[in-house]
């Protein structure tokens, strides 16, 4: 039976250890880190109204219970009932994570959520750009769903007696009177 030098322990040890080290991080990195029980997430974006092919800036701002910001490095995950996010999931960085929304092409207005742990979203965009009230989603208009109000004008304004053509314009706006870029248009002719 042979017996061990201290060196030869010592070097047993270190090899142990190094094993056990790499094992716990590769572990480490596998499992995302996710915020804790009684986290709050609320999101805010860098505007409400996009146009049937634009995009906006989401924030989740994470906070725990005791109201400090989230670790760094903990997940996001964005999720929006019209068109996609992306990146799905985000990191946080000073209890931030940051996705952007893109419109898919179709007028509506877009719910965005966020998850992370037992932390869910929260938010209206009832003021300005950035949501209010833990527990609600985020709302973005996109497109026709922002209208507020379409004025039409004829070019040329009248039509000579002896018949012409003449070409309907109509203009789409914004409850700030704003363009609506991409709403879509329908027209139709009626009598009374």
């Amino acid at each position: 039976m042979r017996t061990l030098s201290r060196n030869d322990a010592a070097r047993s040890f270190l090899v142990a250890f190094a094993v056990i080290a790499a094992v716990v991080a590769a572990s480490c990195d596998k499992v995302p880190l996710t915020s804790p029980t009684g986290s709050t997430i609320l999101l805010s974006a860098s505007i409400n109204i996009v146009p049937i092919d634009g995009s906006a800036e989401i924030t989740a701002t994470v906070t725990e219970s005791a109201g400090t910001a989230v670790q760094n490095g903990t997940t996001v995950v964005f999720r929006a009932d019209l068109g996609r996010m992306d990146p799905r999931e985000s990191q946080t960085v000073n209890g931030r994570a940051v996705s952007r929304f893109f419109a898919s092409g179709l007028s509506g207005v877009v719910r965005i959520n966020a998850y992370s742990g037992a932390a869910a979203t929260g938010g209206s965009t009832t003021s300005g750009n950035s949501s209010t009230a833990p527990g609600a989603p985020l709302t973005i208009l996109v497109g026709g769903a922002a209208a507020s109000r379409i004025t039409l004008r004829a070019e040329p304004p009248n039509i000579p007696q002896t018949g012409g053509t003449i070409q309907i314009i109509a203009n789409v706006a914004d409850t700030n009177g704003s363009p609506v870029q991409g709403a879509p248009v329908t027209f139709a002719i009626g009598g009374t």
